[in-house]
């Protein structure tokens, strides 16, 4: 679901709600808005698949691939393709370095780097 589709579920909550809990669907209301607003400022910034390759965690050739089946929007020119920030796809457990948590190792990497810098015991 994009951010926009959600925004929109909100409003239709917003209405449904609003006959049985008004303050609910104000609350709804107010969230829609503040996602638009958002969505405003920082939904038109455009950048290239390099740049939305570090951002989604997805390689550039499959986001060529991705564009170029039209299952996201180019607005860039042929050849030079560019996506909008709000529709570069996230990879699943892909963490950016710059987010909390990004400099913790997964369980599995720690167990690699343990078994690759600590010198073997002998029995």
């Amino acid at each position: 679901m994009s951010l926009r589709e959600l925004s929109d579920r909100w409003r239709t909550l917003a209405e449904t709600l609003a006959p049985f809990a008004a303050p609910a669907a104000e609350a709804y209301r107010r969230a829609a808005a503040e996602l638009e607003g958002e969505l405003a400022s920082n939904g038109g910034e455009v950048v290239t698949l390099r740049e939305a390759a570090m951002i989604g965690g997805y390689s550039v050739d499959h986001l060529q691939r991705v564009v170029a089946a039209g299952a996201i929007q180019n607005v860039g020119k042929r050849g030079a393709p560019r996506i909008r920030r709000t529709d570069v796809p996230r990879k699943p457990g892909y963490v950016l370095p710059t987010e909390p948590g990004a400099d913790q190792l997964s369980a599995r990497r720690r167990i690699v780097r343990d078994a690759l810098t600590h010198p073997q015991r002998s029995a």
